[in-house]
C-alpha cells in the first residue's frame, strides 16, 4: 500500500562543469501536491480488496502471554487522507496524513501461563485512523545518465487503532483487545517504513534505472533522453535535464556543435514548464544530411490535386512549369511532366528566438523533363539556398503554426536551355514557394499537430513561448477520470502489486 504511494510520487518526480541540456522538465510544487493528492485518490480505489501479508506478535499479561498470528487479511475500507510534498534543495518529503482504514482478517492465538496452554482461532474487525506517513526521497544520476532512486528518511505511525475479535471465545479476548490492538499498531509501524524502504530499494529503483531513455524514430534512429546532470530539488520546484540528441542507428557519433544555454521564460504560470533547445533539431538535421535522408524525388503525381498541374510542361489556360520556359523549348515536350531531384548540399540548421523559428537549407536541385514514354531530357540544375521563417501558438492539444516568409536564392549550376538565369529563377522561385508552397503548408499548420498524450493526464491551457535557442511549453495537467475504470482493471488484476 504505502509502496503505491511512493511510486506514484517518484514517477512524477522523475516527470525530471555539466554540459547544457538539449530538453528540460520543470515540475512545480502546486502539480506535485495535484499529483500526491491524486495519486491518494486512486489508492482509495486500488487498494480496496487487497491483501495484506499476515503478521503475528504477542501481548504480555499480568497473567502469562499471548502469542497471536493474523493472516487473510483484506483491505475494506480506505480513506485517503490529506497530501502534501515539501521541497529542499536535496529531496522532496512526502506527507500524508489522516490515512485510515478497515480490515478483515483470521486470528489463532496461543495462551501460555505455566503448565496452562490454551489456543483458539476465529475472525477479527479492525480499524484503524489518524495514520501519517513522512517519506523522503532524492533522485540522483548513475552511471549512463540513469535515474538513481534512494529514500533519505521515513517515519510512518498508526496513532489510533482497535481490534474486535469473532468466534472462539472472542468474547473473553474482547476484554484484552486494547493490549492486544497496542501489540498490533507497533508490529504495523515497524512495517510500515521496512516495508516501504523494500519497495524502493529492491523493486522500484531498479524500474526507473531501466526505464526507456532513449525512443527509436523511425527512418532515422533514437533520440537520446539521457540525464545530462542529477536532478534539482529547491523549495519550489524539481527539475530535470535530458541530452535531446537524435543519433543515426547503429551510429553513435556525436554532433560536431554544442546546445546553446536554455532560455528562462518570462514568468511562471503552470504546473509543468518543457524547455526544448533548437540543438535538438538540429542534430536531427545533422543525421538527415551525414546519412543522405535528405535526397528525393518530386514529381506531378507528387502533387496535391489542386495543384495537379503545376508540374506541367503545357499549361494552356493555367500556370504551369513550361510557362517560365522559352515556348520554343516547352513546345519540344508536349504533354510532358518536370521530375525535381535533391538532395541538401549542407546540414540545414534551424534558429529560435522572440519573432519566430529560422530554417535555412541549401540544395542542389536538378529539373528534368518527362515526356509520355518516359524518356526523359534534363533541364537545369541550380544550387538553391532557402530562407524561411514560420511563428506557431498553441490552440488547446494541438501546436498550431504558419509560415511567414519563404526567401529563395537561386544559382544556375548547368542549363540545356538558352535565357534561363539564376536571377530569373530567383524570382520564379520565390513567387512559386510563397504563392503555392506557403498555402500548402499553412494549410498543415492551420489543422495543427496534436501533442503526444499519456493515459491518466490531461494538459490544460497549454502555452507556446520562444525565446533565444529555446522553444517553451508551459502546461497544467489534471487527472482524466476516463482512464480510472483501466487503472482500476489493472489493480485488480494484480491484487498483491502494491502489498508484497
Amino acid at each position: 500500500m504505502k509502496g503505491f504511494f511512493f511510486s506514484v510520487i517518484a514517477l512524477l518526480l522523475a516527470a525530471v562543469g555539466a554540459v547544457d541540456p538539449g530538453l528540460k522538465f520543470r515540475v512545480s510544487h502546486e502539480a506535485l501536491n495535484y499529483g500526491a493528492q491524486e495519486a491518494m485518490n486512486v489508492a482509495s480505489v486500488l487498494l480496496l480488496d487487497q491483501d495484506i501479508p499476515a503478521f503475528s506478535g504477542e501481548a504480555g499479561l499480568n497473567l502469562g502471554t499471548i502469542k497471536y498470528n493474523l493472516d487473510q487479511l483484506r483491505i475494506i475500507r480506505f480513506e485517503q487522507g490529506t497530501a502534501d510534498v515539501h521541497l529542499d534543495d536535496d529531496n522532496a518529503v512526502l506527507d500524508v496524513s489522516g490515512i485510515g482504514l478497515s480490515l478483515k482478517g483470521k486470528w489463532k492465538y496461543n495462551y501460555k501461563l505455566g503448565f496452562i496452554h490454551i489456543s483458539d482461532s476465529g475472525s477479527f474487525d479492525l480499524e484503524a485512523s489518524g495514520a501519517d506517513l513522512k517519506l523522503g526521497v532524492v533522485l540522483g544520476m548513475g552511471n549512463g545518465g540513469k535515474l538513481v532512486l534512494s529514500t533519505t528518511q521515513c517515519d510512518g505511525r498508526i496513532n489510533n487503532l482497535d481490534v474486535t475479535f469473532q468466534g472462539g471465545a472472542s468474547w473473553l479476548y474482547n476484554i484484552f483487545r486494547s493490549l492486544i490492538a497496542k501489540s498490533i499498531k507497533g508490529v504495523l509501524n515497524d512495517m510500515l517504513c521496512e516495508g516501504i524502504e523494500t519497495a524502493v530499494e529492491d523493486h522500484l529503483s531498479p524500474v526507473l534505472e531501466d526505464f526507456v531513455l532513449e525512443f527509436p524514430i523511425a527512418d532515422v534512429g533514437t533520440l537520446d533522453f539521457h540525464f545530462t546532470e542529477a536532478p534539482a530539488f529547491n523549495m519550489e520546484t524539481v527539475e530535470t535535464y535530458h541530452k535531446g540528441e537524435f543519433f543515426w542507428a547503429g551510429d553513435r557519433t556525436e554532433v560536431p556543435f554544442p546546445p546553446a544555454p536554455l532560455t528562462e521564460p518570462d514568468q511562471e504560470l503552470r504546473m509543468i514548464t518543457v524547455w526544448m533547445s533548437d540543438y535538438v533539431i538540429n542534430s536531427l538535421f545533422y543525421v538527415l544530411h551525414k546519412h543522405d535522408v535528405t535526397k528525393f524525388i518530386f514529381g506531378a503525381g507528387d502533387l496535391p490535386s489542386d495543384h495537379s498541374g503545376l508540374l506541367n510542361m503545357t499549361c494552356p489556360g493555367s500556370a504551369c512549369f513550361g510557362s517560365i520556359l522559352p515556348a520554343a523549348i516547352a513546345a519540344q515536350f508536349p504533354d510532358s511532366t518536370v521530375s525535381i531531384e535533391g538532395w541538401t548540399l549542407a546540414q540545414p540548421t534551424l534558429k529560435v528566438d522572440a519573432k519566430g523559428v529560422h530554417a535555412m537549407a541549401e540544395l542542389r536541385l536538378d529539373f528534368t523533363a518527362v515526356k509520355p514514354n518516359g524518356e526523359t531530357f534534363m533541364l537545369f540544375s541550380t544550387s538553391s539556398k532557402f530562407d524561411a521563417s514560420m511563428i506557431g501558438e498553441m490552440d488547446g492539444s494541438k501546436l498550431k503554426f504558419k509560415i511567414k516568409n519563404i526567401s529563395p536564392e537561386v544559382t544556375l549550376l548547368e542549363s540545356n536551355v538558352d535565357g534561363i538565369t539564376g536571377s530569373l529563377l530567383t524570382i520564379i522561385f520565390r513567387v512559386g514557394t510563397n504563392g503555392v508552397l506557403k498555402p500548402m503548408i499553412d494549410d498543415i499548420g492551420e489543422q495543427g499537430i496534436p501533442i503526444p498524450d499519456f493515459d491518466l493526464i490531461e494538459y490544460v491551457n497549454p502555452y507556446l513561448m520562444l525565446k533565444d535557442n529555446t522553444i517553451i511549453m508551459e502546461l497544467d495537467v489534471a487527472y482524466a477520470p476516463k482512464y480510472a475504470d483501466r487503472l482500476l482493471q489493472f489493480g485488480r488484476a494484480r491484487p498483491h502489486l502494491f502489498l508484497n
